[in-house]
């Protein structure tokens, strides 16, 4: 998963976006340093890569300007994609300011790089796998992610489901695969190149004990991939609670009942945390938590009788919905706000006599 992005001219960051958390700015600026006395040596730019502890730095260099173009990701991007993109990212920059970047070093003036970048993240969107035996609600947690009705019968997958999920701004790609034994031996082509991994668990101790066989796949198979346990079903009688199976297997553990539409919020916040975004700085993540407060405001004006704020909250809210795409939730909040309206007509009118 792309991470930062970074636009550096003689030491400077012109322009930076930052999707999710990776190397302090106290470990970069030295590589950064070191890299420019590429300047000096060199008359070619050049694009490289290195590795640096759990991430991997991509560069270019534009030596006639002495500027440098960075993107700091996981060590599970593919390299030609990540070279293709930032060739793209070094091409639409210059595009858009080669003629004023000798002039201006605030990094104001570039903000208006945002959707190019937002882009660019999208088409180097990170790769989520579901995996876990038949039964233990993997394709359940796979709709409840993208808010579709929850299957309340289990219907085993066949073959496998490859989806692009849009959570906020982030885009990424969701599988779901067979859990049947039989089809084990397609497990490590599908989890391949995978960002992160959620290995689903029903919470019954004979199921947390076979799931250990994910752990090891994982490890082999893509040992740089960020991985969790889900342990569904926590509602049915006897389920393991999340700290004991996180104690069994080593690895952190969520609870998780995804028969509930309610837990939806909950597992996007998973999602987030395994993939280490920060919603408080992420672009992609941060407009949905800027909606739940917006939310929450707005219902506590509706309590305290400020009708027209509330109106005008709801608003905005539904605007924000819809361009987040979340088209349900937008009508569903304009019902709402039509509603509210018409009782404050009708309020009104009844004041006035």
């Amino acid at each position: 998963m792309l991470r930062e992005i970074y636009v550096i001219k003689e030491l400077k960051v012109l322009y930076h976006i930052q999707f999710g958390n990776s190397l302090e700015w106290d470990t970069l600026y030295p590589i950064i340093q070191s890299l420019s006395s590429y300047y000096e040596k060199e008359s070619e730019d050049k694009l490289d890569f290195m590795n640096v502890g759990k991430f991997r730095i991509s560069y270019s260099t534009k030596i006639r300007y002495k500027m440098f173009f960075i993107f700091i990701s996981d060590l599970t991007d593919d390299m030609d994609d990540l070279e293709k993109q930032l060739r793209k990212a070094q091409e639409e920059f210059m595009s858009m300011f080669e003629d004023i970047v000798n002039v201006s070093m605030e990094q104001s003036t570039y903000a208006s790089f945002n959707p190019v970048a937002e882009r660019i993240h999208q088409n180097l969107r990170p790769k989520i796998a579901l995996v876990g035996f038949s039964g233990v609600g993997k394709t359940t947690i796979s709709r409840l992610i993208r808010a579709e009705e929850i299957p309340m019968e289990h219907v085993p997958t066949m073959t496998g489901e490859i989806v692009t999920i849009k959570i906020g701004k982030l885009y990424f790609h969701l599988w779901d695969f067979a859990g049947q034994e039989q089809f084990s031996f397609l497990w490590p082509q599908f989890i391949q190149d995978s960002d992160a991994v959620l290995i689903v668990s029903d919470s019954t101790i004979q199921n947390i004990d076979k799931s250990k066989f994910f752990i090891d796949l994982v490890h082999r198979e893509v040992p740089n991939a960020r991985l969790c346990v889900i342990a569904n079903k926590q509602d049915i009688p006897g389920a393991l609670e999340p700290k004991r199976i996180e104690k069994l297997l080593g690895i952190k553990t969520y609870g998780m009942v995804a028969v509930d539409p309610n837990n939806r919020a909950k597992m996007i916040q998973i999602i987030g945390d395994v993939l280490d975004l920060s919603p408080q700085i992420s672009p992609l993540l941060k407009p949905l938590i800027d909606r739940d407060k917006a939310i929450k405001e707005a219902e506590f004006l509706l309590m305290n009788g400020d009708f027209e704020a509330a109106i005008q909250k709801f608003r905005n809210i539904a605007e924000l919905s819809r361009e987040l795409g979340d088209d349900k939730l937008s009508l569903e909040i304009l019902e709402r706000l039509r509603s509210i309206e018409s009782k404050l007509i009708q309020y009104k009118i009844e004041n006035e006599f």
